[in-house]
């Protein structure tokens, strides 16, 4: 079975093929995900406090909210995948200092694994305020190219396309 990564790299390779090329065809969701992102991460069951079990399909204010609410804990967005399903699917989750998941949205999460990037609260709750929606790197209406340049700018203190001090 292919891994998150993987299966990632391939989809952005195809939508590069099969899209005419523009100034932001980097900024597609998957090649800023694979650009900015860690190590794959596995999923750990939901910790009963101080996380209750959020709102099915509301990832982005679930996780949004936890963030927030306790600022030690990072969110993250990015992809996540069920081992039953190799599909991944855009998402978002806390993770704590040691790198353990908490995913309050989805049902057993440490049936899942995890590729996104780290979200600084402040960073967060600026563009929440913002948007005025929860989620980050897509809006309800498309790729979010402001955040994404705001975020190599400001956090990841690098260039446009891939010059990141990483």
């Amino acid at each position: 079975m292919p891994t998150l990564r993987q299966i990632l790299t391939h989809n952005a390779e195809a939508w590069k093929r099969l899209s005419p090329p523009h100034k932001y065809e980097d900024y597609r969701l998957e090649p800023f995900v694979l650009r900015h992102a860690g190590d794959s991460v596995r999923g750990t069951p939901l910790p009963r406090r101080p996380f209750p079990a959020g709102e099915a399909k509301l990832c982005f204010m679930n996780a949004g909210k936890i963030a927030l609410e306790l600022p030690h804990l990072d969110y993250c967005e990015g992809y996540a995948m069920r081992d039953s399903l190799e599909f991944p699917i855009h998402h978002a989750w806390v993770s704590r200092s040691d790198g353990t998941i908490v995913d309050n949205t989805w049902n057993n999460p440490e049936a899942c694994v995890y590729l996104g990037i780290k979200f600084p609260t402040e960073f967060l709750r600026k563009w929440v305020l913002k948007n005025e929606y929860w989620g980050l790197l897509s809006s309800p209406f498309s790729i979010n190219i402001d955040v994404m340049l705001d975020y190599e700018k400001e956090v990841a203190q690098c260039r446009p396309i891939g010059m990141c001090n990483m």
